[in-house]
């Protein structure tokens, strides 16, 4: 069986493969940590969608230990979301294992990417206020949910407005390094927010990473509009 699961691999596209690879946590520690867990859930007969879920709850609940603030609450926070993270990886392990990869399931599953991305900011920064009494974490926390929300709504209405030339333009966009830079910046959240917690600089992490998201969005709305075609407005 062992075999046949790391078959997986193999049929993932070359441009999943190239995003995967910038993700130093996902591609050396996670995805092959997937592999054995993923064996335990096929055992049991659980679903691609329903392992999905179960990532969902996992890494919602890490994220009601972050708003709690205290330093253990924080850090288990942190390492019940990276379980979750891999909860992620195991879904898609399961799809192609099973060939039961479909449309639903990638909709789900990125739903449940962008609605984690979402509620950590506001935890992290609801947590680091009642421990540290600041009200500009709480800023910080929205302009960063913001940001990510924002940024996905950019991408998704070009994605919805110019169909397969979108499709084209992101593939394209793929092969460049600054496009690769920020995919790797953004996939390092959930690694480097663990890091935070361990060391205890959350409210640092949470300042940094505020920037980081700002200029992403910025970049990605100057970038879809240079890249939109005029002819077709």
């Amino acid at each position: 069986m062992s075999a046949s699961i790391l078959r997986y691999k193999d049929t993932r596209t070359r441009e999943k493969l190239d995003i995967d690879r910038e993700n130093l946590w996902l591609h050396f520690v996670v995805r092959p940590l997937s592999v054995y867990p993923t064996r335990l859930f096929l055992a049991l007969g659980v679903s691609p969608n329903q392992t999905t879920f179960i990532g969902i709850v996992i890494s919602i609940a890490g994220c009601c230990l972050l708003a709690f603030g205290d330093y253990w609450m924080v850090l288990i926070g942190a390492i019940i979301i990276n379980i979750g993270f891999l909860v992620d990886v195991i879904d898609g392990n399961i799809a192609r294992h099973k060939r039961q990869a479909t449309k639903y399931g990638g909709y789900i599953d990125n739903l449940a990417d962008r609605l984690v991305a979402g509620i950590v900011p506001i935890a992290l920064s609801t947590g680091l206020y009642a421990t540290l009494g600041n009200a500009l974490y709480l800023v910080l926390g929205m302009g960063w949910a913001f940001f990510i929300t924002f940024k996905c709504l950019i991408t998704e209405s070009y994605r919805v407005s110019f169909g397969e030339k979108a499709r084209r333009f992101y593939k394209a966009e793929t092969k460049s390094l600054i496009y690769r830079a920020g995919i790797a910046i953004e996939t390092s959240m959930i690694p480097l927010l663990l890091i935070s917690a361990i060391v205890d600089i959350a409210w640092l992490f949470m300042i940094i990473w505020t920037a980081i998201t700002g200029f992403e969005m910025i970049f990605v709305g100057i970038l879809t509009l240079i890249k939109t075609p005029r002819n077709n407005i």
